[in-house]
């Protein structure tokens, strides 16, 4: 002991005399105990307690567990050390590439240290690149969209919207003789989707791309290179194809964002030739701007709703209207207004967000919020999907119980975004269900109630049992053709506090 306290005393250690640390605690009871017999059982007794508490903490020293952790941490503050210095050699690494485009192979640039790289730094040959930097560097990968989003690297349909321009501007331009026309149409298309947008007031809509005085020519002018591609129509149909399969696969609880409708519109919008497509992707209406009013290709998304919804889960869960009241020639935007507004029992001369939103949702639910409209007219988007139609509402069911699990240690305000984001994921999982054959659908709505139960949570089986329960009693006689019954139904936006936050 007179050696430690020697050693501590030459090197100046200041916290191991400090009574708030538990080396200068640990050093004083050490003190005490060999000072004075009387008062050593007591000192030895506090010393006790504190070692126990430093094992309970992080093992003692020399143990394994104390061993792990200080490797863990000394892995730390080396790769903090050592950050700033492998940036600098991972930056000379990009130098070499070229700037305007991905990086194919990461690997290459993500490679352990060099003899060479390490011999101006306090590095050493072989040392792996930190984690955080890593990160940052697979951001740069080029790969097909697919693979991105099976990696983690697009972690989101809001990410896959502001990449879909970059993708589909480089789909346009393929195959062009004129390669700096392709530059830059590519360069000019993706800095105006790139631009921030607006919310309009009365169904107006901003600037599209081809409208542009300066954007004008350079369309015209790759339009017509295009023209004499025979698969250049093609390989903008397989683009959309594509996108719209890699989106509802990997997040099929999300809706489309409005901005990867945006660009989806035009592709589906204008071919090679310039002609009008048969269908348009409608985007969120914002509820505190909402007019009272939606636009024609609401009431076109509407129709394929009704057609192909028509005598489903769907249908019944959500007590839509028949096909027939729907597909007429005299359905025409007020109707769908006012069907909106006696799904959502709202109050069509109210102007309260509320009540908005309300309507909002309501018009969703009748137009299924683009998906009836893209499965209809893109059959290869249905082959695609064919394979794991049947695990998608699973999913989806999974990811709702899971965020609703967690909302008892939300703040209010997360609660009410839980709680909208559950009723739109629950409105695409219905959607999915009732695209399968009739037998799945009943082998779904069984698995859902047993899923529920099985989870052995008191608060996801007391909220999303109500749900379950609902879409149960909503299918009951469907194979009859029986009247639905009175149930549940989990939508978003109602008046006063939801039901799922109580």
């Amino acid at each position: 002991f007179a050696s430690i306290q020697k050693e501590i005393e030459r090197k100046g250690v200041t916290r191991s005399r400090r009574m708030n640390h538990g080396m200068g605690r640990l050093y004083l009871y050490a003190k005490r105990f060999f000072a004075s017999t009387e008062t050593a059982p007591r000192y030895r007794g506090e010393a006790r307690l504190l070692l126990a508490q430093i094992n309970h903490k992080r093992g003692l020293p020399g143990s394994e567990r104390c061993k792990t952790l200080r490797a863990m941490q000394a892995k730390i503050v080396e790769s903090t050390d050592s950050g700033p210095a492998q940036a600098r050699i991972v930056q000379g690494r990009l130098a070499n590439c070229v700037q305007q485009d991905g990086l194919e192979d990461v690997d290459t640039v993500l490679g352990p240290l060099t003899q060479e790289e390490v011999r101006a730094t306090k590095l050493h040959e072989g040392q792996p690149i930190i984690e955080n930097i890593r990160n940052k560097v697979e951001r740069c990968k080029k790969a097909p969209i697919d693979q991105l989003c099976k990696e983690g690297i697009v972690p989101s349909s809001e990410v896959m919207a502001v990449l879909c321009p970059f993708v589909l501007a480089a789909v346009q331009t393929t195959g062009l003789s004129d390669t700096q026309l392709a530059t830059l149409y590519r360069a000019t298309y993706c800095a105006f989707k790139q631009r921030r947008s607006l919310l309009l007031l009365n169904l107006e809509r901003q600037v599209h791309f081809t409208e542009l005085p300066w954007a004008t020519p350079l369309h015209r002018s790759v339009g017509n290179m295009r023209a004499g591609l025979g698969s250049s129509e093609q390989a903008t149909q397989q683009a959309l194809v594509d996108i719209c399969v890699t989106t509802l696969a990997t997040w099929p609880e999300t809706i489309i964002p409005n901005t990867l409708a945006g660009a989806l519109n035009d592709v589906i919008e204008t071919s090679a030739k310039g002609e009008k497509k048969g269908f348009t992707l409608i985007k969120e209406v914002a509820s505190d701007i909402f007019m009272h009013a939606f636009s024609d290709s609401f009431v076109q998304n509407a129709k394929a709703a009704a057609e192909l919804m028509d005598g489903t889960l769907y249908q019944r869960y959500y007590t839509l209207p028949p096909k027939g009241e729907i597909c007429r020639d005299g359905f025409h935007d007020q109707t769908l207004f006012d069907l909106s507004v006696s799904l959502a029992h709202a109050d069509a001369s109210s102007w309260d967000v509320v009540n908005n939103g309300r309507i909002i949702e309501a018009c969703m639910i009748i137009t299924t919020h683009n998906l009836a409209i893209l499965w209809k007219n893109l059959p290869q988007l249905q082959n695609k999907l064919a394979n794991v139609l049947a695990e998608l509402p699973r999913r989806i069911l999974a990811t709702v119980c899971k965020n609703v699990g967690l909302m008892p240690g939300m703040a209010w305000k997360a609660q009410l975004q839980t709680v909208k984001d559950a009723a739109y994921a629950w409105r695409q999982m219905l959607f999915f269900a009732s695209l399968l054959p009739r037998d799945q659908t009943d082998t779904f709505v069984q698995y859902a109630q047993e899923y529920v139960t099985g989870l052995k949570n008191e608060h996801i089986e007391d909220k999303m049992g109500k749900a379950v329960e609902g879409m149960k009693v909503a299918w009951q006689g469907a194979a009859k053709g029986a009247p639905v019954a009175p149930h549940t139904v989990l939508v978003g936006w109602v008046k006063g506090k939801h039901w799922l936050m109580k």
